[in-house]
């Protein structure tokens, strides 16, 4: 049975929409400000929110804002009720992530109505999410076992060598023994992160009010951040002197996080799939149109047909290549762009490289 959560500073209002919900089967918490409401969300997760607007103590603005950081709550359906004479500003409640509004006074069916529809449509949003995480399993089902058998192999392979000839290695062969099983080991690390933050991509990017919170994140000095992560994959191949950098600061609409997660499976699979001597570069400037960052390099690159079918799990001529991965590392960076917002532009010939260019909205201030 649904739980409604009615916020209401007007006793008799409050109690004749309790009264009347509970006749129409629903189960029913009442709070007489946001900040009861608040606490009684918190603990007692309602299904859908009915708030009234102008109420003493923590306003209904501020509730419902407060709702959409919540960990927990951010998704609830939210509807909002308000006099005639506040109907104009509504438009603020819905650019919070209101859900919908009754304007006062309202007959009993509006509100039942405007309540089933809510949570049908609620409904239908988690189905789809769950939808998209079966596909996932799926593809998972098909992708995970090899990927995470070679590294797991190689670590028991090394530690049993290292065990088995513990009274004879030397030093030197015992390390070089350690390193391998190091090396394994964070391949398979990676290979789980990444099917771990994948699956959380994709759930975010079927949840409306997800992708509201998601959106309000910012990080300045941007450039500055994809220069320390070029430089360090550089490094990490042994190839500074092939990187190319020209970078501007700029604030975009992003996490310090996701955005170093693009960065870092964009310049890996370009230093990756390039080979020594040969440049990679990447630029970061801001454009009228947003923050423009592009990963180029002069490697492998991909046919037409090829960057079409770009997405999890999609590996390209692996009999021809020993390639290492899921292919999850392009299919993350473009889906994490997206979701904020941001579009992505690939650019690829084979024997010639490939060049991606993502364009990140810039935060206005």
């Amino acid at each position: 049975m649904p739980r409604i959560l009615i916020v209401e500073d007007e006793d008799a209002m409050r109690e004749s929409m309790a009264v009347l919900l509970k006749s129409g089967g629903y189960e029913v918490d009442e709070a007489a400000d946001g900040d009861e409401g608040f606490q009684q969300a918190r603990q007692n997760p309602p299904d859908l929110i009915v708030s009234d607007v102008e109420m003493p103590g923590l306003g209904g603005y501020d509730f419902l804002e407060k709702i959409r950081l919540e960990k927990g709550l951010s998704t609830i359906p939210f509807v909002f009720l308000t006099g005639r004479g506040e109907k104009p500003q509504m438009r603020e409640g819905m650019e919070k992530g209101a859900d919908d509004y009754i304007t006062k006074p309202f007959h009993a069916g509006e509100l039942l109505r405007a309540i089933e529809s809510r949570l049908k449509k609620h409904a239908a949003m988690l189905g789809q999410a769950d939808k998209k995480l079966e596909e996932l399993r799926g593809s998972i089902s098909l992708a995970l076992p090899h990927e995470l058998r070679t590294p797991l192999h190689g670590i028991l392979g090394f530690a049993d060598s290292i065990i088995s000839g513990a009274d004879t290695l030397k030093p030197v062969e015992t390390a070089e023994l350690g390193n391998r099983i190091k090396a394994s080991a964070a391949r398979l690390h990676r290979v789980i992160e990444n099917f771990l933050i994948y699956a959380q991509i994709e759930l975010i990017a079927s949840d409306e009010k997800a992708l509201k919170v998601l959106r309000q994140d910012k990080l300045a000095d941007a450039g500055t951040l994809i220069g320390l992560l070029a430089k360090k994959k550089g490094r990490e191949y042994e190839r500074p002197q092939d990187l190319h950098l020209d970078t501007d600061e700029g604030e975009v609409g992003i996490s310090q996080e996701y955005l170093a997660r693009v960065i870092d499976e964009l310049v890996d699979n370009a230093f990756k799939f390039s080979e020594h001597g040969t440049p990679v570069m990447v630029t970061a400037n801001s454009s009228s149109t947003g923050f423009l960052i592009t990963v180029a390099d002069s490697g492998r690159g991909m046919t037409a047909e090829e960057v079409l079918r770009i997405g999890a799990f999609t590996q390209f001529n692996r009999r021809l290549h020993e390639q290492q991965g899921t292919g999850l590392g392009l299919a993350i960076a473009k889906r994490l762009v997206e979701i904020h917002g941001g579009s992505v532009m690939i650019e690829s010939e084979p024997g010639v490289g490939t060049k991606v260019s993502l364009l990140l909205p810039t935060v206005v201030l």
